[in-house]
């Protein structure tokens, strides 16, 4: 996961993402980003896919790539990992 938020921090207009394996039961692991843009305005979910496919294998591009206004953090400043899945 850290090697697909690398290749999303590698894009000018993302500010924050983190990366995460939601479990299915038929194909046991399907990877979301969540994005948080650097500002409101361009920034699309192809231009992100684009991105992630020239620098990442094809197994490892996000099924799905969902914006967000900003990232839940734990007390100790990280990325709140279990708050994002669920919301």
């Amino acid at each position: 996961l850290g090697e697909i938020e690398a290749a999303f921090y590698s894009h000018q207009g993302v500010k924050e993402v983190a990366a995460v394996a939601i479990p299915d039961d038929i194909v046991g692991n399907r990877i979301k980003a969540f994005v948080v843009p650097m500002n409101q305005n361009g920034l699309t979910v192809k231009e992100l896919e684009t991105h992630a496919a020239q620098k990442l294998p094809r197994y490892m591009v996000p099924e799905s790539i969902e914006f967000r206004d900003e990232l839940p953090k734990t007390s100790t400043g990280k990325i709140n990992r279990p708050l994002l899945v669920n919301s």
